[in-house]
């Protein structure tokens, strides 16, 4: 075990250490899978760094050496995948958006699904890619290297399976409370409005990402999906099913044009709020049209259903693991063992998850012998001052502030950085989490805010 010895960042030290850059952009699906994985690479040694996409950028342009490791969702663009391997000396890849149950050709593009996720050019710059499961390392091996594809699993499936339960217990409690017997629906729709889907395809189409033809062929049909689902509601309804529907958007969804679209819905709520592990373990049965969501429920063994013909192509796996419903068919009373017997002979194809090999053990593990430099970690004030001193920083800051004006005024609908991490990244969000994750055994870590999305986590 690497010892690093006892240092506060802050002041000026001559201990360096193996840094770890996790930069963050959804906080509600990546913040705590990614404190679960930073909690085991601390316990090894290592210094974890976790932000904001923005606040790792200006951390690694602050410091003047070329040492650590970078582990992203996806590669950046080309010039900015170039200035973040001149800071790291190695990058890898934790696609959590990459999910096993969709099919071989990705969504933007008729093209292997893995190679959609990279930029032009950076398949080059990356080291180590993670997949979640034997389906997405076969697609990965046409892209990279195969000695770079590391079948770990996913950080996000650890945590449901092996702490969710008792870590969400007090939310689990709430929520079982304020709902009592309910239905949860996984939306993935995306755009729910025609106003959201010009705002949104604008600069789609001013990439080159999607054509015309694309546009009838996928947004197009996930709009006509959305009109449908709600028809289907309607039609639940006049069947006599009258069970109480929680829709959860996507983040990527405005919650409030989803109020206005079911509020003549009888008995059918829309709720965004916390992460989605204790409104799965919560809910009686889970609804979706072609999800992850079909993969963790079958792991904690909740009750699945599937809208058979709201469900695109590009994720008809997710009919294996559940259950088809339709306009004519509402969620139905099955048992659990019906739904396993359908599922289980292709669940392995998928999804990597063992118990005795958790995905965090083996990537600390690895990271612990990748051949990398230490450092020092920047202090607090040589950050804050770097902040105060960059143009750049008060021209990004004056550009969140106008991009929640607009949404705020409806002007616009795009996710803004307040809304993908509500509250900012915080240490003490983290110390409850890793106290509550260790069982109380979080004082070997310290858990220290650097700049507002950005805390460090380190052993003392």
């Amino acid at each position: 075990m690497l010892k690093i010895g006892n240092f506060d960042p802050s002041k000026t030290s001559s201990k360096e250490c193996r840094v770890i850059f996790i930069p963050i952009e959804l906080k509600n699906r990546e913040f705590h899978p990614h404190l679960l994985l930073a909690s085991k690479l601390a316990d090894l040694g290592m210094t974890v760094l976790i932000g904001s996409h923005a606040a790792i950028y200006r951390y690694l342009n602050l410091k003047n050496t070329k040492a650590g490791i970078y582990l992203d969702k996806g590669t950046q663009i080309l010039d900015k995948t170039q200035d973040i391997s001149k800071k790291v000396n190695a990058m890898f890849i934790l696609d959590q958006e990459l999910s096993p149950i969709q099919n071989n050709l990705g969504v933007y593009k008729e093209q292997n699904v893995v190679k959609e996720r990279f930029y032009s050019g950076t398949e080059n710059y990356v080291d180590g890619f993670f997949t979640v499961g034997p389906k997405i390392s076969e697609l990965a091996e046409e892209v990279l290297r195969p000695e770079i594809i590391h079948e770990f699993g996913w950080p996000r499936i650890e945590l449901l399976v092996d702490h969710s339960k008792t870590l969400y217990s007090s939310e689990i409690d709430e929520i079982t409370h304020e709902n009592g017997d309910f239905l949860l629906f996984v939306s993935s729709f995306s755009l729910i409005s025609n106003f959201q889907r010009l705002q949104t395809l604008a600069p789609l189409y001013k990439l080159g990402w999607i054509t015309d033809n694309f546009d009838e062929k996928w947004w197009g049909l996930q709009f006509d999906h959305l009109k449908m689902f709600l028809k289907t509601l309607i039609k639940w309804r006049e069947l006599g099913f009258t069970k109480r529907i929680v829709i959860r958007p996507h983040l990527y969804e405005d919650q409030k044009a989803w109020k206005e679209l079911v509020q003549d819905i009888p008995n059918v709520f829309v709720e965004q709020k916390g992460e989605i592990y204790p409104w799965l373990h919560a809910a009686n049965a889970i609804l979706h049209r072609g999800s992850t969501v079909s993969l963790q429920s079958a792991l904690i063994e909740k009750q699945t259903f599937v809208l058979s013909k709201c469900t695109p192509i590009e994720f008809s796996a997710t009919l294996n693991f559940s259950i088809p419903v339709d306009e004519n068919n509402p969620p139905f009373e099955s048992s659990i063992e019906a739904q396993e017997k359908n599922s289980k002979s292709l669940f392995n194809q998928f999804l990597l998850y063992h118990s005795d090999e958790r995905p965090t053990d083996k990537i600390a593990q690895l990271f612990g012998t990748t051949d990398i430099k230490e450092e020092l970690v920047l202090s607090n004030a040589r950050l804050v001052l770097g902040c105060i001193l960059s143009y750049q920083s008060w021209l990004r800051g004056l550009g969140l502030l106008k991009d929640e004006i607009r949404r705020i005024f409806k002007l616009d609908v795009g996710t803004t950085q307040f809304q993908a991490i509500p509250r900012g990244i915080r240490a003490n969000e983290a110390r409850v989490f890793l106290y509550k994750i260790r069982n109380g055994a979080h004082s070997a870590l310290t858990v220290k805010q650097m700049t507002i999305n950005l805390i460090r986590i380190s052993p003392k």
